[in-house]
């Protein structure tokens, strides 16, 4: 069947019937469960890096292809497959859209989109912000009128003062809840999300292929200020992170 000759047609079938046993393990409810439920955590701060499930599944489908030899061609429709679906999963849990469902770059868009909104989702999330915060650090300090409280006597402001090289970013970091409710208000795109966190050629091929159905940014800060053990989370990991930025931002 797989191009053995009649004398091996029992070692053939013993084969073909483990085969098609593994990869019928990768259409199965269990593997969509285990992507959903990374994707229902994609908001909480690991202790342990998240694996990327597209990049594990890679690695599988390719020990198969080793081991399996006799039918290349259904693992690879079948490993197919598997990316496409997890594409979907992520567009329908994460409101965005698949804009062209071609089959090329397949695993490099599955195994990027799956980064971006899953395992590395809180963790760009948060660069993104800490960049923001530095580089407009001008602009938020004017706009909420922290000039007014540089002075405070509160224990925030004076902690941050004295570990801090930076005033300004001193006073932020002492006031960060209000600067965090501030930046949810602006008008901020996947692709300046993108465009943080990887290279130009991976921003464009994301960008070309899914759009956001709802605003990622504006869905992202919503759902941190509105939920009452992610909040303090993100202000603490934030204001840690931005006390040990130095000189550089002065």
């Amino acid at each position: 069947m797989f191009g053995y000759s009649n004398g091996n047609a029992g070692y053939e079938l013993a084969n073909e019937h483990q085969l098609s046993e593994i990869l019928a393990n990768f259409s199965s409810d269990y593997i969509y469960d285990v992507i959903d439920n990374h994707i229902n955590k994609r908001y909480e701060f690991a202790i342990n890096a998240k694996p990327n499930m597209v990049n594990v599944f890679r690695s599988n489908f390719d020990n198969i292809r080793a081991n399996y030899p006799m039918d290349v061609e259904n693992t690879n429709a079948v490993e197919l497959d598997v990316y496409k679906n997890i594409i979907d999963t992520i567009c329908n849990k994460c409101n965005v859209s698949h804009i062209d469902e071609s089959d090329d770059n397949i695993y490099l868009l599955a195994s990027t989109i799956y980064d971006f909104l899953v395992c590395g989702f809180n963790s760009h999330m948060t660069n993104f912000l800490i960049n923001l915060i530095v580089s407009e650090q001008n602009s938020i300090y004017s706009a909420l009128e922290l000039e007014n409280l540089k002075k405070s006597k509160d224990s925030s402001t004076i902690y941050n003062k004295k570990v801090m090289d930076n005033s300004k970013l001193a006073v932020i970091n002492a006031n960060l809840p209000t600067v965090i409710q501030y930046i949810s208000t602006l008008d901020i795109h996947m692709a300046d999300i993108l465009a943080n966190c990887y290279q130009q050629p991976i921003v464009d091929l994301l960008t070309s292929n899914f759009s956001e159905d709802v605003n990622i940014f504006t869905d992202f800060m919503k759902t941190i200020i509105s939920n009452q053990y992610l909040f303090p989370e993100y202000v603490t990991e934030l204001r840690l992170r931005i006390q040990n930025i130095r000189g550089e931002y002065k």
